[in-house]
């Protein structure tokens, strides 16, 4: 199946969501968004354990560091310290991948007939350019927006 098979027109999967419409792309970006901040919040505790491991000495190794956070900084509470700040920048990243990714996809494959991509082998190459656009564009906004943030404190 080519990119440009897939982009011919809108569909409609089996629930009536039309791919390539404006509620599919806003549903990959709320699906980048759940997937990604929920599992960046997940390993929290592990980011923390070792960021300290690394910094301070204090901290021998992972598991003394576990403990040591969980006695000195509250237990579970003390483990995702830094939690909310990483689940809603991983959210906005992982929404502007997911739904940034499909619209990509979707304008780059309407740039060439079907026949023109087989010939030339394109939907690789197609896959690899909106693939870079999607990260250029997710982690430059994504600096661009932190570094402000930061630097306005």
């Amino acid at each position: 199946d080519t990119i440009a098979t897939m982009s011919n027109s809108v569909r409609s999967d089996s629930k009536g969501i039309q791919v390539n419409s404006l509620t599919y792309f806003a549903l990959s970006a709320l699906s980048g968004a759940v997937s990604c901040g929920t599992t960046h919040w997940a390993i929290t505790p592990l980011d923390l354990i070792k960021c300290n491991v690394q910094t301070n000495p204090k901290f021998k190794n992972t598991l003394q560091g576990g403990k040591l956070i969980w006695r000195e900084m509250g237990g579970l509470r003390g483990l995702y310290k830094g939690g909310g700040p990483t689940a809603v920048g991983y959210s906005v990243q992982g929404a502007g991948k997911f739904g940034l990714f499909e619209v990509f996809k979707y304008n780059y494959s309407r740039t060439m007939d079907e026949e023109t991509a087989y010939k030339n082998q394109l939907p690789e190459r197609l896959v690899f350019c909106w693939s870079l656009t999607t990260h250029l564009t997710t982690n430059t906004s994504e600096q661009t927006l932190w570094s402000k943030t930061l630097l306005s404190k």
